[in-house]
């Protein structure tokens, strides 16, 4: 911080006198610290106290020209220290502080902070899925909107810590509504923590209370009533899965048109023994002379 010293001859005393002028360099602010952000909509303003001075007056506004203060953004205090209430949330604030007495000083350096969104003890509050409610695998999640926000992180967890997160939407990834439907299937039968806050690119807010939800149980599988031998569980034969195109090129014709089978032909086999085989013969020979004897008789007899 400047300081003016002055010198001055004492020559009664024969001595040199030197006098330090705090007040005429500007008051060093302290806290909130310059660009800090997600204050409350009542601030604390502080600076360091400067040596003799008794007053000092403060301001606070959302211009960098402090043009026009509204009422409660400026005053005086008789301490190094003043509270600034009534802010705007999600607002970016500039303030300086000078002394007034016993001497005005110049200005401080200008800082800045921003309040959080919503203001104090504002955060989204979580309507769907109710708390311990029975969801889908992946669910629909709605909250209330927050004044000022652009966007909300949202993050899902099977534990209250959130250290392993399952779902996490924050950042480059933050969603730009206050509703959103899960993206990917959750487990099944699973117990999952969630909270929201809300965000601007430079600034976020309080998060919400922590509510609990429960995914549906996973379906059960078909129970076999012992009526089959279990061939209904197996693959369908390659033939089924062709193609029905090759499947048509098939004709089958109804049973009444089918031409009915040809009968077989039945062979019986007799053996014979060979004496009756030449006896056969022998007979057959003694007719066939006999046939020739009569011929020739009859043809003598003729006249």
């Amino acid at each position: 911080m400047l300081e003016w010293t002055l010198w001055s001859l004492d020559t009664k005393n024969n001595a040199l006198i030197t006098i330090t002028d705090t007040l005429t360099a500007p008051v060093n602010p302290g806290l909130p610290a310059d660009g800090v952000s997600g204050l409350g909509t009542d601030v604390r303003l502080e600076w360091q106290a400067v040596s003799g001075a008794t007053a000092y007056e403060w301001q606070v506004s959302d211009e960098t020209s402090f043009g026009s203060l509204p009422a409660g953004f400026s005053g005086t205090a008789a301490s190094s220290s003043a509270r600034t209430a009534n802010l705007n949330p999600a607002t970016t604030y500039y303030w300086r502080v000078r002394v007034t007495s016993p001497y005005r000083s110049p200005w401080s350096a200008v800082r800045s902070f921003t309040t959080l969104i919503g203001g104090d003890n504002v955060a989204p509050a979580l309507n769907v899925p109710q708390a311990g409610s029975k969801t889908a695998v992946a669910p629909v999640f709605q909250w209330t909107p927050v004044a000022g926000a652009d966007r909300y992180e949202l993050i899902i967890a099977t534990d209250t810590t959130f250290a392993s997160p399952t779902v996490m939407r924050a950042s480059a990834t933050a969603l730009t509504a206050n509703a959103w439907q899960c993206e990917t299937s959750l487990q099944y039968g699973t117990t999952y923590f969630w909270k929201v806050r809300a965000c601007t690119a430079t600034n976020a807010g309080e998060w919400s209370a922590v509510s609990v939800f429960i995914t549906e149980s996973a379906p059960s599988l078909p129970v076999s009533d012992g009526s089959t031998d279990g061939s209904a569980d197996l693959p369908a034969p390659a033939a089924q899965t062709q193609p029905a195109a090759l499947l048509q090129q098939v004709t089958i014709l109804p049973p009444q048109t089918q031409a009915p089978p040809l009968p077989t032909p039945i062979t019986v086999e007799f053996p014979i023994p060979a004496w009756a085989i030449y006896s056969g013969l022998a007979l057959l020979l003694v007719i066939a002379v006999l046939l020739v004897i009569l011929v020739v008789v009859f043809i003598k007899k003729r006249p």
